[in-house]
């Protein structure tokens, strides 16, 4: 009997370190199934190695919450020799315009997601320069200012209309400093915001299989 107890120990604990450890803490829901597609046009000739750096930290907070990024960095006319993207055919396929500065009126913005009535969009805007402002006034690394400006731009369109929150990397305003401390709570999504994310993607977003 002791050995069937014991056996059945070991099979327990073996199941549970097969369980990432944010997933078992608190019964958080995560969007482990969800893979997204971004298209990133870079018009503001930012430096190839900073594009790299800024998805690193956009795929790293994403990757708390389960949600996997398929990075397609396309063609402009500056740089010409990278991939020939096309349009997005489905709701899962992102399109991010790095641009130098917004060509609206949005002056002290450092993105725009353009979303339709219906709440549904997949097109978004950062403005550079801002950023580029930002970093030279000694806030972080451009890499690391463009890759928490661009997870917040992509969560507008992966949770919809009224998306900001008090907290996390939705809200609506941030202080200079939340840009040197993006290993803590300020690049957090909360539960109810990953729970939007899957129940609006359950239908329309491809499935793919967690492999560990």
């Amino acid at each position: 009997m002791r050995w069937i107890m014991w056996s059945h120990l070991l099979r327990a604990l073996a199941f549970a370190a097969l369980i990432p450890a944010s997933a078992m803490a608190g019964g958080r829901t995560e969007a482990r199934h969800l893979q997204i597609v971004v298209s990133v046009f870079n018009r503001a000739e930012a430096e190839h190695v900073v594009i790299l750096a800024s998805e690193k930290m956009t795929t790293k907070i994403y990757e708390q919450i389960g949600i996997s990024i398929v990075w397609k960095n396309c063609r402009t006319q500056s740089e010409p020799d990278l991939d020939r993207c096309e349009p997005a055919t489905d709701r899962s396929q992102l399109v991010l315009h790095i641009e130098h500065q917004s060509r609206a009126l949005f002056t002290d913005a450092f993105g725009v997601s353009w979303l339709g009535d219906d709440g549904w969009g997949t097109y978004c805007d950062v403005f550079y320069d801002r950023i580029l402002k930002l970093h030279r006034e000694g806030r972080a690394s451009e890499g690391t200012i463009l890759g928490m400006v661009v997870a917040h731009e992509l969560g507008h369109l992966l949770l919809g209309s009224n998306s900001h929150s008090d907290s996390g990397i939705m809200r609506p305003k941030w202080q200079s400093q939340d840009f040197l401390t993006p290993e803590f709570a300020v690049t957090k999504f909360s539960r109810n915001q990953v729970q939007k994310i899957c129940d609006r993607f359950k239908q329309v977003a491809p499935i793919e299989v967690a492999r560990r």
